[in-house]
């Protein structure tokens, strides 16, 4: 199942509810979600995310590294949320 910006339109509470229902029915299944939404990045595993860029024209796709995870995991329980912990790795990639 492919979902755009699942976040567009609906209310931050019941997104929380959409991704819950979404992880108790989602068994043998993929789910593919757009988004840009701290909400949605927070109710998320490190293990879920893809980071998607485009760079001369190709498109690619990475999972955070294992470092990345580890670092991800001591962010969460030490100083903030997953959403924050993206944006940090983000202006990483985006400063090389």
């Amino acid at each position: 199942m492919l979902l755009e910006h699942p976040e567009d339109g609906i209310h931050a509470g019941l997104l929380k509810s959409l991704i819950d229902i979404m992880k108790d029915n989602i068994g043998n299944r993929q789910i593919i979600m757009t988004s840009h939404s701290q909400t949605l990045l927070n109710e998320l595993d490190p293990d879920q995310v893809r980071f998607v860029t485009m760079d001369e024209s190709q498109t690619h796709v990475r999972a955070l590294k294992p470092n990345e995870k580890k670092a991800a995991r001591q962010y969460m329980s030490e100083k903030g949320t997953f959403a924050e912990f993206v944006e940090l790795v983000e202006a990483n990639e985006a400063a090389k």
